[in-house]
């Protein structure tokens, strides 16, 4: 069930990524947690409605807790954000040394 048809092509571009090419997308800051967290909160709505009408019952919490984990659902999520907002996010840099504030 896709809310958004715009989504599509990003959601298409996730569905073939490894592990490793999802926690890729860890390395990078939110500019905004809020807007973050509402359209995870959204997600995760989406896919434990999937998960019920897969089941045709409402999903217990062990239900999504091993289909969150079997479907890599957030780091799928977090993949899905940066690539659709790449305004409102920020690349770290693994390679430039951290520099403390004194």
């Amino acid at each position: 069930m896709v809310q958004h048809p715009e989504d599509i092509p990003f959601l298409e571009i996730i569905k073939g990524m490894s592990q490793e090419e999802l926690r890729s997308f860890d390395n990078y800051l939110l500019s905004d947690v809020m807007d973050y967290n509402r359209m995870q909160t959204e997600w995760v709505k989406t896919q434990t409605w999937l998960l019920g009408h897969k089941l045709d019952r409402e999903p217990s919490v062990h239900d999504l807790v091993r289909e969150m984990g079997e479907t890599r659902s957030p780091l799928r999520f977090r993949a899905f954000y940066v690539l659709k907002h790449p305004d409102r996010v920020t690349p770290i840099s693994l390679t430039a040394p951290m520099s403390i504030a004194r």
